[in-house]
């Protein structure tokens, strides 16, 4: 049995507690309510809190996703590279600076001029620039190269990929009847994963991945059954994946 004093003494404590705690727990309940009830909604918010996390630097603090620093592996930039930068170089990414930067740049400048992107003239004596998939001119993802500022376009096609590869992922793992948590953390793990990351500053093969898990809740879908709207929708995602720029990888999500 609890003594008088001690409910005496717990009564107390109670009475001393601040009125704004006392608010503080309905409104804390309330939000934990309100995100219960709308789990897409929270997990589509909490896959664009962890991007903007992860792209930070891009997204907020004037860097570009772009290893430029590669350049100092030719010439003329060689003479100033800086002592011991070659350590922390990743050779498999100079076509970041090398091709697709300056691809980006080029047809950047067409189409802002009016031009119709069909000749790169910087190239050998000329060659073909609009019939370069690797520039994926029809990509959702490059839509913000075409309007936005570069240096900073490059960070938000990349969150734009992330995001696409995170929450598709979490929409896959509630079709196969998981859980909130078990979505979540599997969005996490395929946004995340080393192939998305290594291959972030490329414009091509994640533009491709991140419709994998699209492309997969469509089908199962259909596999319970043949809805116009699900047809449709996998003919879209499968369009979107061969339009990402890198044939090699668009065979592979196929």
């Amino acid at each position: 049995m609890i003594s008088r004093s001690h409910r005496g003494r717990r009564a107390a404590a109670a009475s001393e507690e601040a009125p704004g705690d006392r608010r503080a727990a309905p409104i804390a309940r309330r939000v934990v309510q309100a995100l219960s009830a709308h789990e897409h909604r929270t997990a589509a918010a909490l896959f664009a809190v962890l991007v903007l996390a992860y792209l930070w630097p891009v997204l907020i603090g004037g860097s570009i996703l772009a290893p430029m620093g590669l350049l100092y592996h030719s010439t003329p930039w060689a003479v100033g590279a800086p002592a011991g930068a070659f350590h922390y170089f990743n050779g498999e990414l100079a076509d970041v600076p090398g091709t697709y930067y300056p691809w980006a740049v080029l047809a950047r400048r067409l189409i802002h001029s009016g031009t119709f992107p069909a000749w790169n003239p910087f190239a050998f004596t000329g060659t073909q620039l609009f019939a370069n998939s690797q520039l994926a001119w029809f990509s959702p993802f490059s839509l913000p190269l075409w309007i936005l500022p570069l240096n900073y376009a490059f960070g938000v096609a990349a969150a734009l990929k992330l995001w696409m590869a995170g929450f598709g992922t979490y929409l896959l793992v509630r079709e196969l009847r998981l859980g909130f948590w078990p979505a979540l953390l599997s969005g996490i793990s395929f946004a995340l994963c080393a192939f998305n990351v290594v291959w972030l500053g490329h414009q091509t093969l994640v533009a491709s991945t991140v419709w994998l898990p699209w492309a997969i809740v469509l089908i199962e879908s259909l596999l319970h059954g043949v809805r116009r709207r699900d047809v449709v929708l996998l003919a879209l995602v499968t369009a979107l994946v061969l339009d990402g720029g890198h044939p090699g990888t668009e065979v592979q999500v196929m």
